[in-house]
């Protein structure tokens, strides 16, 4: 799925948004991940994390607009969306609850985003689907 945005900072906004959202509704550190958790994180410190591959350096090169964040400090996301423009893709399809820890709350990408653009009182310009 594909949000369509009035500008790239709004793009942006919301990826940080939705990443974030997901990191707070993983609930905590899995297995080892305690070694990296940290308490009081902020949205920016959530997104540095994922931008930069903080918990997994070895993990999915974030380039070309392509943000993953697979361990963010401990919690177990696997999601990733893709900035181009002014349009966020991401994937829709029911998230597994023991890969996606964030799923118990989001059961898939769209209802994350529209948490995110809710949180953030954004206006869709469109929603183009595959």
């Amino acid at each position: 799925m594909k949000i369509q945005l009035a500008s790239n900072e709004n793009a942006t906004r919301l990826a940080k948004r939705m990443m974030f959202l997901a990191y707070e509704a993983c609930g905590g550190p899995m297995g080892m991940g305690f070694l990296q958790a940290r308490s009081n994180v902020t949205e920016e410190q959530v997104w540095n994390n994922v931008v930069n591959n903080g918990d997994y350096p070895g993990g999915p090169v974030n380039r070309g607009g392509r943000i993953y964040g697979d361990y963010v400090f401990g919690r177990m996301m696997k999601f990733g969306v893709e900035i181009v423009d002014n349009t966020v893709s991401f994937r829709t399809d029911d998230l597994r609850p023991d890969y996606h820890a964030f799923s118990g709350t989001y059961r898939n990408g769209e209802k994350l985003a529209k948490a995110a653009l809710s949180s953030l009182n954004l206006t869709v310009e469109a929603v183009i689907t595959p």
